[in-house]
């Protein structure tokens, strides 16, 4: 048998850049018209190394949770409809139980973030000579000029004192 001449496998569709700009439904349905839509949010979510690397430790975890059950109602000799059955109640409760581990993990990591505002706060009301020094060392240490890193520290204490600590 002769091989197929690669002309006969490559050339038969056009090749599309990635390059190239998308049709107008794509993106469309990309940005939807007020900034990233569903679709843009679901790509970026899936492309994260760290989503994804979340995503399958917890996928893992449930198969094998599931496994274990359906292996022990199976062993007993359960109907196929109680394993249908124990295999989508074991499902359902692991993602539930991951998604509340996630938002547990969250609501810990904003009130940390938010007690370090509201000590920031605090120590800006009773020593703000003391803040303004150490955020002009911040920008000094950054690479600005004394000069500069005094001004932008200047001016950052003056919006901050305008307008509430988080925003």
């Amino acid at each position: 048998m002769s091989p197929v001449p690669k002309k006969a496998l490559y050339g038969a569709y056009p090749r599309r850049d990635r390059g190239a700009a998308a049709p107008a439904a794509l993106k469309a349905a990309m940005t939807s018209g007020r900034g990233p839509g569903r679709l843009a949010r679901v790509r970026a979510a899936v492309t994260d190394p760290n989503a994804l690397r979340s995503w399958s430790v917890v996928a893992n975890d449930g198969i094998m949770a599931t496994a274990g059950i359906l292996e022990g109602f199976a062993g007993a000799g359960a109907s196929h409809a109680t394993l249908v059955t124990a295999a989508t109640s074991a499902t359902i409760a692991g993602m539930l139980s991951a998604g509340g581990s996630e938002w547990a993990e969250a609501a810990a990591e904003r009130e940390a973030h938010l007690s370090a505002a509201e000590e920031e706060a605090a120590d800006l009301a009773r020593q703000p000579d003391v803040e303004f020094t150490e955020l002009a060392a911040y920008y000094e240490a950054k690479g600005l000029d004394p000069e500069l890193a005094h001004e932008v520290a200047g001016q950052l204490m003056a919006r901050r004192a305008r307008r509430p600590a988080g925003e």
